[in-house]
C-alpha cells in the first residue's frame, strides 16, 4: 500500500497546488475588476440581439453571395 498518493509529500504538493490555483484565480478576478470587465452589464445583456457589430473586409461580399444563393 505504498503508492505515490500515500505519502505526506503528495498531500503537501496538493495543498501547494491548491494555493497556487486560488492565487491565480484571485489575480485574474482582481485584474478583471480593475480593467472594467464588469462595468457595463446592461449592455452585455443586449449585445447578442443588436446588429451593430464590426464589419470585416470581405464580409459584405460573403453576405451578398449568401443572398444570391437563397
Amino acid at each position: 500500500m505504498n503508492g505515490p498518493t500515500d505519502s505526506a509529500t503528495f498531500f503537501y504538493m496538493w495543498i501547494g497546488f491548491l494555493f497556487l490555483m486560488i492565487a491565480g484565480i484571485l489575480l485574474v478576478f482582481i485584474w478583471a475588476i480593475r480593467s472594467g470587465q464588469f462595468k457595463d452589464q446592461d449592455r452585455a445583456r443586449y449585445l447578442p440581439l443588436s446588429d451593430q457589430r464590426k464589419r470585416y473586409p470581405g464580409e459584405k461580399q460573403a453576405a451578398e453571395k449568401r443572398g444570391k444563393q437563397s
